[in-house]
């Protein structure tokens, strides 16, 4: 899962910090509880709606991810913000990866091919850039990479400069796209992209990054490189409290560990 949009609303309160943190976290629960709290404000209704269909995405304690909660309040933010309003378009992205993550591939190619039609979309090249980003991820997922190949220029090579940290995500997505294409070393130049756009408060996007890394050295063979990586990782995330990192990475390295000695096992029987 990725989350790369940043809400930077009028008004943001303390509260506003502490559901960031959480969600960095991914604390479903948390996120879901001080957003309610927010709701309370109308001033801040809206962004409260924003943080409820971001925690409804996140798994929750018993792994299921709440799609059409996620969906009807970030429709709830489409109906109360203003069209011309930057966050609207933010909130359009939101929808767009709920589609993506859901699995309604169709609803979210409509959904950009409606935005790039736009006129406020066409003229502006940074909102092109971040819809064509989602939709090479969506190419990405359906395995279409003849589809893929034709965007990936463009979104290397934007027309406009912009700071790495709004690029972090279109990194990841390249790196992706170069390690279904076997470009290995092209695929670990953008995880290390992205892995140092990211913010050090970005735990969540630092550690996806991360662990893309280590892909790349299982792909080229080096498992000894992997484990590493997960090793470092793992204390990256002890060092932080991100429990839901921790788990996961533990789960993955043993898994790799595991699969490593289970071959060397089964090499020794035929020594």
């Amino acid at each position: 899962l990725v989350f790369s949009f940043n809400l930077c609303w009028a008004g943001s309160s303390d509260l506003s910090q502490k559901i960031e943190y959480q969600l960095a976290l991914r604390n479903q629960d948390q996120v879901i509880h001080l957003s309610r709290q927010l709701e309370k404000n109308q001033d801040l209704k809206s962004q409260a709606y924003f943080y409820l269909a971001k925690g409804y995405l996140l798994l929750g304690n018993e792994g299921i991810v709440e799609y059409e909660s996620a969906l009807r309040y970030i429709n709830k933010v489409l109906k109360e913000i203003n069209p011309s309003d930057d966050m609207h378009f933010e909130a359009n992205l939101f929808k767009i990866q709920i589609f993506l993550e859901k699995g309604s591939y169709k609803e979210a190619i409509k959904n950009i091919q409606e935005l790039l039609q736009s006129p406020e979309i066409s003229e502006n090249s940074f909102k092109k850039f971040q819809l064509q980003v989602e939709q090479l991820n969506l190419y990405l997922r359906i395995s279409d990479l003849k589809s893929a190949k034709q965007l990936v220029r463009a979104i290397q090579n934007p027309t406009f400069k912009s700071r790495a940290s709004y690029r972090a995500k279109s990194y990841m997505i390249l790196g992706k796209y170069f390690l279904n294409t076997d470009e290995i070393q092209l695929a670990e130049q953008n995880y290390n992209r992205a892995l140092a756009s990211y913010e050090q408060s970005d735990i969540c996007h630092k550690v996806d990054a991360w662990h893309m890394l280590a892909e790349v050295e299982k792909e080229r063979g080096n498992i000894e490189k992997a484990m590493a990586i997960y090793n470092d990782l793992l204390d990256y995330e002890e060092k932080n409290n991100y429990q839901h990192g921790f788990i996961h990475t533990l789960l993955i390295a043993s898994e790799t560990s595991l699969a490593v000695n289970t071959n060397k096992w089964e090499m020794s029987q035929y020594a």
